[in-house]
């Protein structure tokens, strides 16, 4: 099946700026993923030395610390997963106001703005993950810790990728409500 389904609602217009919308989302999605292969390099680069340089004893809390990262990791991803779907759904009135005024300001299609605010918010969170298990290491953590944490990172980043299905979909949703207004009688 097409992405571009019920076709009659979408103008050549609204393709073009979906996938010019989707291209910059791929593109700081792509970096995302980048950043968890650089972690993974400086880790195996610098670790050790900077391992060193930190110098943690033995009475270093380093296991309470990979629970409360581990704890703060999960809790991070169901509130990047809920942020999203809350956006997307159209749950936060306030950030809808906002989309549109900032879609007005830009000249670009409030269901463009609306899904970009929504995905860099839900995006910016998975990465940390990856972070934490950096910081782990770094203060002594394994590297089995470690590349757990990238992958939990790198699978929130997998999962919360923008999806051009989602901003079709709004931009549909979008142009039906707009039709619907202009039929809806006066009162």
């Amino acid at each position: 099946m097409s992405d571009w389904a019920n076709e009659q609602v979408m103008d050549e217009k609204d393709r073009a700026d979906i996938d010019k919308a989707m291209m910059w989302l791929w593109l700081v999605w792509a970096a995302q993923m980048a950043m968890l292969v650089v972690l993974v390099v400086i880790a195996h680069l610098f670790g050790p030395q900077i391992r060193e340089q930190i110098g943690t004893g033995e009475d270093f809390p380093l296991g309470i610390l990979q629970i409360m990262f581990g704890i703060v990791s999960v809790v991070s991803l169901g509130i990047a997963y809920y942020l999203r779907k809350s956006c997307l759904g159209g749950k936060f009135r306030q950030c809808q106001n906002i989309c549109a005024q900032l879609a007005a300001a830009r000249n670009k299609p409030a269901y463009i703005v609306k899904y970009q605010a929504a995905i860099f918010v839900a995006m910016a969170i998975p990465p940390s993950v990856g972070i934490y298990g950096f910081i782990l290491s770094l203060f002594g953590a394994t590297y089995a810790v470690f590349y757990a944490f990238i992958i939990v990172s790198a699978i929130g980043v997998v999962c919360l990728r923008p999806k051009k299905t989602e901003l079709i979909a709004l931009c549909q949703s979008e142009k039906a409500d707009a039709a619907e207004q202009k039929t809806k009688p006066e009162a």
